[in-house]
């Protein structure tokens, strides 16, 4: 469910994977309160309010693909 429907903001429960695609980095996304099937691949852009979990991810996967850009 989203935090802030209007605005279709959700929360980011974990960051489960990441990869390039079409030259993009993209990011799996676990979001609170939806199953695990349901993760999305998600761009750096949808990211900004997710620092906590992409640190936790890159703690947890310290060799895992990374952006130019700070998040």
């Amino acid at each position: 469910p989203p935090v802030n429907a209007k605005k279709n903001i959700y929360t980011v429960q974990k960051i489960l994977d990441v990869k390039r695609i079409r030259g993009q980095l993209k990011w799996l996304v676990l979001w609170e309160g939806y199953p695990r099937e349901e993760a999305t691949w998600e761009p750096e852009k949808h990211l900004k309010n997710a620092k906590e979990a992409l640190a936790n991810f890159y703690k947890d996967n310290p060799t895992a693909l990374r952006s130019i850009m700070k998040t």
